[in-house]
């Protein structure tokens, strides 16, 4: 099986890209460049810097920080909704093998 997932190129490109996301997302404390919620009304709306590499928003607070933080809630939300859709699932299933 992992051949064969190998020869896909695009599989191979989507893994490494959720790979990538998780690894990021699970170190953002380390990664993030600023604290995600501290504003910094002065610096509002500021485009590209080398201290802001996707600029602000307008509370001024770091994009780039905003996204690696999100994306952990965003992991933790999918993991949740797939193991109550597979505890359902398991349920269901037993319940419609055990009762005909």
């Amino acid at each position: 099986m992992g051949r064969r997932f190998l020869r896909h190129r695009l599989a191979v490109a989507g893994l490494g890209l959720i790979l990538v996301l998780i690894l990021f997302a699970l170190a953002a404390p380390r990664v993030a460049p600023h604290d995600p919620i501290r504003q910094d009304l002065p610096r509002a709306l500021a485009g590209p810097s080398a201290e802001f590499p996707l600029g602000t928003d307008e509370f001024g607070r770091c994009i780039l920080s905003r996204i690696l933080y999100g994306a952990r809630l965003s992991l933790l939300v999918g993991v949740i909704a797939t193991a109550i859709g597979a505890a359902v699932g398991i349920l269901s299933g037993l319940a419609a093998g055990y009762f005909p």
